[in-house]
């Protein structure tokens, strides 16, 4: 999280990756490390990029962009809800998912939400 200090950064998977010494050889699991904080909501995915070539041209799969919520959704609006219990946090990200997706079922975005 030291990565992401200030809270304007967005960091590349790979950046994150060499920054904080998760190498090949095993420092560490960087996968359930980055989903520990996706589980707890410390990052998140904000997008996906290319990784450049020397000559700045795009190449290969496309890879994640990590931000912290406060980046992506502003500061207010992710601290204004610290005070709600897990549960009513939970029926409003169920209410926003259906929102965004009115032709799925409450069963579907369950599933696809726990």
């Amino acid at each position: 999280m030291d990565l992401f200090a200030g809270g304007n950064a967005i960091l590349m998977s790979p950046v994150i990756k060499k920054q904080a010494g998760f190498t090949k050889k095993g420092n560490g699991s960087y996968d359930t490390t980055i989903a520990q904080l996706q589980m707890q909501m410390y990052l998140v995915i904000c997008g996906f990029d290319y990784k450049r070539n020397k000559m700045g041209a795009p190449y290969g799969w496309a890879v994640s962009q990590y931000a912290m919520p406060e980046t992506v959704f502003g500061y207010e609006h992710v601290r204004n809800r610290y005070h709600e219990p897990p549960a009513d946090s939970a029926q409003a990200i169920l209410a926003q998912a259906a929102r965004i997706c009115p032709q799925a079922g409450e069963k579907a975005l369950r599933r696809l939400l726990d």
